[in-house]
């Protein structure tokens, strides 16, 4: 499943990010927050009382990779309906972008580097988001892979308080950060 991009600030203010999903919960999250992207089966090696590490072929499954947060639910083959239990639920994003923030009196400072190289991303677009989902600020990151947001932005409360500073590089490469949490 996967949950656009600009759905992002009303799914952090949520109880469900980053859970274990019920049935109930699943169904709910395709009628009105996620559109289905793939849905099969995937032959695991079962190994009697040992841990099984099984991947997931993401590229095939994601030929088309949009903006957004992916949760990958499965269930065992044959398993009854249960819409009250849990479901064995992965929540993640694939990107090449990796963000580091500093808050200080002079504002948001924003560093955008390549997870797979580690070198500064320039030309990297932030848009930082607020609770009630307004556009708060654009930044673009410099050659060093930096961009600031003003003291200002931070300093709102209520449905105007900053909640979610996305990035995006390209058409598919999008990442972001939940300003609520602790890093």
């Amino acid at each position: 499943h996967r949950i656009g991009d600009r759905g992002l600030a009303d799914l952090l203010s949520g109880y469900r990010f980053l859970r274990q999903l019920e049935s109930y919960q699943i169904e709910q999250l395709d009628r009105s927050d996620a559109q289905l992207i793939w849905d099969g089966t995937i032959d695991i090696a079962n190994q009697l009382n040992r841990e099984v590490v099984t991947s997931f072929p993401v590229d095939e499954a994601l030929s088309e990779r949009k903006p957004g947060v992916y949760v990958l639910t499965a269930t065992p083959e044959g398993k009854p309906e249960d819409d009250w239990g849990s479901t064995a639920t992965q929540w993640f994003v694939v990107s090449d972008i990796g963000l580091s923030t500093f808050a200080g009196e002079d504002g948001l400072t924003v560093f955008a580097r390549s997870l797979a190289s580690a070198a500064p991303m320039a030309g990297v677009d932030l848009q930082l988001l607020a609770r009630n989902n307004e556009v708060l600020g654009n930044a673009t990151t410099d050659a060093q892979g930096r961009a600031v947001f003003t003291p200002g932005l931070m300093r709102a409360e209520g449905g105007m308080a900053p909640t979610v500073l996305a990035a995006r590089s390209s058409d598919t490469d999008f990442v972001f950060l939940d300003m609520t949490r602790a890093g």
